[in-house]
């Protein structure tokens, strides 16, 4: 025990002690007991409310933590705390204005401004969000979990130069994080950078080789440089590794059209279907094709245009609904970007896994690119 200390104060920097040590059992025994003798013991009420929390018990964490606040109502990080997990139970506007009381008695303070941006992102408050999360990292320039959700928010809002200096940020502090690297090959993509874009999108297929979405960006980028079998192969290993990711499935079978393979097309544009029934622009690659096949009838062809008239008809109604909306969501301010830090993010001179086979002629040398095998 150290000088001045009380005996509750011992047992609960014992108690911190061993919930930072992450045995959470013995930091509950310890709280109960100061409790027992300090049922207003605000600290011992805080922890365990955390306790409560990481064993899943939401509703008797809020409880406690409540309890600690009528306390003392304004301390900061236990209002953060609570914030954060009203937002985990759903509770998504009292978080908010509880994240703002803390913001407002901490200006400081870099986690409740995160907890507050993460909050007004799930609220759909996008601009909100955006200075909440920019003002956290302001303070913090090392919360990469705070700048991973800005770049998030400013890919969507297509502000593709501001998210581009976050993105290198992110990718310097943390080089070994397969997500930075593809949200880097998505902005570099955006940007028609596309030398840049096929860098990085290998430096994350060698962290996540497995990563479905890598490998059919990859293959859209093969096809832009005309490299078709390489294309193919990755489309293949993006269905490989999600047999659910519609893309690959209408960029495949856009290859297999342009070389002339038209009914193994139709096949994977059937599949990308059967996975996203909306997507007409697949149905109209379909469309195409079957107009060039030789096992179909006029009466199936007939049938298939207006199932896509249906739906086509069905999907502008949709948009025209939410373009409004979604304007609004995305209207992000301009925010300062950090200072550039320097672009050698890593070596990237090696391959990324091989391709498997492509399951092309190799007579196939070339193909025109087609909207229909973008990445996007």
């Amino acid at each position: 025990m150290f000088y001045g200390e009380t005996f509750t104060d011992e047992l609960f920097r014992q108690a911190t002690q061993h919930h930072d040590a992450g045995e959470l059992g013995r930091a509950e025994t310890l709280c109960r007991q100061i409790l027992q003798q300090d049922p207003q013991h605000p600290e011992a009420l805080h922890l365990l409310g955390l306790l409560a929390n990481q064993a899943g018990q939401n509703s008797l964490s809020l409880e406690l933590i409540r309890a600690s606040l009528q306390i003392r109502p304004n301390v900061p990080t236990v209002l953060s705390n609570y914030g954060e997990i009203l937002r985990l139970s759903g509770e998504t506007d009292q978080a908010i204005r509880v994240l703002r009381k803390a913001v407002s008695l901490a200006p400081e303070y870099a986690s409740a401004f995160h907890n507050l941006g993460v909050a007004l992102h799930d609220a759909k408050r996008h601009q909100e969000s955006a200075e909440a999360t920019f003002r956290a990292i302001q303070i913090d320039p090392n919360r990469t979990e705070a700048r991973k959700l800005l770049v998030h928010l400013l890919v969507n809002a297509r502000r593709f130069d501001e998210a581009l200096e976050h993105a290198i940020v992110l990718s310097n502090q943390t080089p070994n994080d397969s997500e930075v690297f593809e949200a880097l090959g998505l902005i570099y993509n955006e940007k028609q950078r596309f030398v840049e874009a096929k860098t990085v999108i290998r430096r994350a297929l060698t962290l996540a080789p497995r990563s479905s979405w890598c490998w059919n960006e990859f293959g859209a980028l093969c096809l832009r440089s005309l490299r078709t079998e390489d294309a193919a192969a990755a489309f293949l290993k993006a269905i490989e590794c999600n047999p659910k990711f519609v893309r690959p499935y209408n960029n495949y079978g856009g290859i297999l059209k342009d070389v002339g393979r038209v009914d193994e097309a139709i096949v994977y544009f059937r599949k990308a279907l059967e996975l996203e029934p909306s997507l007409h622009v697949v149905r109209s690659n379909m469309l195409l094709s079957m107009h060039y096949s030789t096992t179909l009838t006029p009466e199936e062809i007939f049938l298939e245009h207006q199932t896509w008239e249906r739906s086509y008809r069905e999907a502008k109604s949709s948009q025209s609904n939410n373009d409004q909306r979604d304007r609004e969501a995305t209207a992000i301010p301009s925010l300062v970007p950090p200072k550039r830090e320097p672009e050698a993010l890593v070596d990237f001179r090696h391959e990324p896994e091989a391709l498997a086979d492509n399951g092309l002629n190799k007579s196939v040398t070339s193909a025109g690119e087609s909207a229909s095998a973008s990445g996007s």
